[in-house]
């Protein structure tokens, strides 16, 4: 049976001719966001977000229905979406590991000849180095939502404006420009990770609608571990330290729209420059 790497580095070579298509190594654009709900999508039926270009994605490729979490904490899982290994195997088990050195689909792809990018937040430590990326434009920790400032290729830079956009401008600048090789975009946003600022553009997405209280909203705690309770009195996500949840749902619902007009940029750029169906 292979393993996930041999199946990686060969998959650049073969797709395409398994696909019927001419004997070319696909291009890959991978977006990632910060703890977005399974269903903060508009193709899973929410009352009031729209996400007509992820919904695309869903629509044109494939959505996993039954899919779990093992590690759901920004490091291990960022961790985990680019070796594919559990936390236990890839060794970044909490939000303090510094992360210098890691074989990746990013690592193997660069080593296949790909042009790789790293855009967007990277939260595995504060090196700038970016294993198995050629061109960066990131930014230390969480970074913030407005006025950021990002390092580029090694350069300090503040960036006025907000942060998705940004992210995407960069992104799309790149997906831009003229290259005979392959190419990897590995884009991380930022949103819509607590606590959140929106754009004003989209302040009153799901303003008018009654959100409804989760289940969980009414329960006790009684007996459930030590650590469910410490998160119900967290500053940031806790319900009983923000009885106005709701609000705070709101905000973090108000952030995703300008993720999905960045998706919908890049379809725009990929599509513009010929290399959609490559990629």
């Amino acid at each position: 049976m292979p393993t996930r790497r041999s199946f990686l580095g060969a998959a650049a070579g073969a797709l395409p001719s398994l696909c019927g298509a001419p004997s070319k190594p696909p291009n890959f654009v991978f977006i990632l966001t910060d703890d977005q709900r399974w269903d903060a999508l508009g193709i899973m039926g929410h009352p009031c977000l729209k996400t007509p270009h992820l919904d695309r994605i869903a629509r044109e490729g494939v959505r996993f229905a039954n899919a779990f979490v093992t590690t759901s904490l920004c490091s291990p899982s960022r961790a985990s979406f680019l070796t594919g290994q559990y936390a236990r195997r890839h060794g970044v088990k909490d939000n303090l590991t510094e992360v210098t050195s890691l074989e990746s689909f990013a690592t193997i792809l660069e080593r296949a000849g790909y042009e790789t990018a790293q855009i967007g937040k990277w939260h595995m430590g504060e090196s700038e180095q970016r294993p198995g990326f050629s061109h960066t434009v990131t930014f230390p920790g969480q970074g913030v939502y407005n006025d950021t400032v990002l390092t580029i290729n090694g350069k300090s830079q503040k960036v006025p404006g907000y942060l998705t956009d940004i992210l995407t401008d960069y992104a799309v600048d790149w997906l831009n420009r003229k290259r005979s090789a392959p190419f990897l975009l590995f884009l991380a946003h930022k949103a819509p990770h607590l606590p959140t600022i929106a754009p004003p553009r989209h302040e009153n997405v799901c303003a008018d609608v009654s959100l409804p209280s989760p289940p969980s909203a009414a329960y006790d705690l009684a007996g459930k571990p030590a650590w469910v309770l410490r998160r119900a009195d967290s500053k940031l996500t806790g319900m009983r330290r923000n009885p106005d949840y709701l609000a705070v749902y709101r905000s973090y619902l108000q952030t995703l729209p300008s993720v999905d007009e960045g998706a919908g940029r890049v379809f725009e750029a990929l599509e513009r420059t010929g290399q959609l169906d490559s990629t």
